[in-house]
């Protein structure tokens, strides 16, 4: 903040001289430049850059309005869900305009122009925005983005909109400021948008916009916990699932976009037939070994379940038919690799014909023509 003059006080330059300046114990002689020994220019240079390294600065000047950087090595470790409790009690301040609450200003110095418009109250927030909403969001967004200088700005927790976004649960703001450019995968005080949006809890609509937008579900947060951790056991299951379509999804787009595949025309074929198998493993069957062994019987040798294919003996029935529905058994069976049968997926999804495949309305060798 600038400090206003005294109009009577005219501030004249002064020139410092170093050389009367007394250092070190009475009736001693200050060092000198020329007295320095290099140990000592060394230790300057290391205190200097240990400085500047705690102060987070940079050799290049930030963008302006936005807030400063704070490396993630030196950020604390915040538990995500004590986080995100805290930050909707932030935004219900917000929307009740209770400007003096602890938690309010706790992120009002740091906290953007944007990661406000994040945490904002809508009307319609438990539906979708009607035509007008939308285009009004839109562009204020596009605003704040302009005059913040960027779509990832940080908090003091190294929070960016997307994160306040997430835990806000408006899908609509999560879709603006990815489709602008915001890190998906950029890492807070309690970790990555992932690790707000599982730890919100309730409707996964963000978490899958993030998902198939890119956002990677191995990464750990500070305290070494994955996503998946906050997610409830009931609903991990479907929140893998949920992982691996977006890597299909993120495939499909790339080849609608003209990317070419990688597997030959025989590499694909063997990984059509195993993305095919998995497919009826997991939706006819449903991953569930006694319906599977009621519809299919076990193979033994002498009197033992076997996997001839895998060359694994089993000691009883139900282990042998898990076996037989995993997705390890499935490519070692079809030697093919789970990338290939992803991409495989990927490519017959993108054609449009996966279901016509796997109902039998169209062949391998239809989806296979004219690609390979």
């Amino acid at each position: 903040m600038a400090t206003a003059k005294t109009p009577e006080t005219k501030l004249k330059p002064t020139i410092k001289k170093t050389t009367t300046k007394k250092v070190g114990a009475p009736g001693k002689k200050p060092p000198s430049i020329e007295e320095d020994t290099d140990s000592d220019r060394q230790k300057l240079r290391d205190d200097v850059k240990k400085l500047f390294i705690e102060k987070g600065a940079t050799s290049k000047p930030s963008a302006p309005k936005q807030p400063k950087a704070i490396k993630t090595a030196g950020l604390p470790s915040v538990p995500t869900p004590d986080r995100v409790e805290t930050l909707l009690r932030v935004f219900k301040d917000a929307t009740d305009r209770k400007a003096g609450s602890a938690d309010y200003k706790a992120e009002q110095s740091t906290a953007s122009d944007l990661h406000w418009w994040a945490a904002r109250e809508f009307e319609s927030r438990h539906q979708k925005l009607r035509p007008k909403e939308l285009s009004g969001l839109t562009a204020a967004i596009k605003a704040s983005i302009k005059k913040v200088g960027s779509v990832d700005p940080l908090n003091h927790l190294n929070e960016t909109p997307l994160h306040w976004s997430v835990v806000n649960k408006m899908s609509e703001v999560v879709e603006l400021l990815v489709a602008n450019g915001a890190n998906v995968n950029a890492m807070a005080a309690g970790g990555t948008p992932l690790h707000y949006a599982t730890a919100r809890g309730g409707n996964s609509d963000q978490a899958e916009l993030l998902l198939k937008s890119g956002a990677d579900a191995t990464v750990p947060n500070g305290q070494k916990k994955l996503p998946i951790v906050f997610v409830p056991p009931t609903l991990k299951k479907y929140f893998s699932q949920a992982i691996e379509d977006a890597k299909v999804h993120i495939l499909r787009t790339a080849f609608a976009q003209g990317k070419t595949p990688t597997l030959n025309r025989e590499e694909m074929g063997k990984a059509i037939d195993a993305a095919l198998e998995y497919r009826k493993a997991s939706l006819e069957y449903e991953n569930t070994p006694n319906y599977w062994l009621q519809t299919n019987g076990v193979m033994t040798v002498r009197g033992v379940p076997t996997c001839n294919d895998c060359k694994k003996s089993f000691t009883n029935e139900k282990d042998y038919a898990k076996h037989i529905l995993s997705v390890e058994h499935i490519v070692h069976k079809h030697r093919t690799t789970v990338e290939s049968m992803r991409e495989a997926k990927a490519f017959l999804e993108f054609k449009g014909i996966f279901h016509d495949v796997y109902l039998r309305n169209k062949t391998k060798e239809d989806a296979l023509n004219g690609a390979f």
